[in-house]
């Protein structure tokens, strides 16, 4: 069977250092980074149940990840323990790691 979400942990960049000038939004599932193990390929999440209020650049929040194309797309790298980088187009805005399935 295969997985519908996981629980995530990312630590968002400070603006200063290259990461989002705004908060992020981890509640609505308006806010659909992609995730990066490695050089891999490029894995598209919804990230909901974040904190609410937005979480600043600079901090560090928990989430869960959706992965919402499952049919065509290999989220196999996403298991707990592995670090990953979260990208937003082409820029790294943080760092995460998954903390379970």
């Amino acid at each position: 069977m295969k997985k519908h979400s996981i629980r995530v942990q990312i630590d968002f960049k400070a603006y200063q250092d290259g990461g989002r000038a705004t908060a992020t939004d981890l509640c609505s599932g308006i806010y659909r980074p992609h995730l990066r193990v490695g050089q891999d390929d490029y894995l598209g999440v919804v990230l909901l149940n974040g904190p609410l209020g937005g979480v600043m650049p600079g901090t560090v929040a928990n989430a869960k990840a959706v992965l919402v194309y499952q049919s065509s797309v290999d989220y196999s790298p996403l298991i707990p323990g592995i670090v990953f980088e979260v990208l937003e187009g082409a820029k790294i805005v943080g760092t995460g790691k998954v903390l379970s399935e």
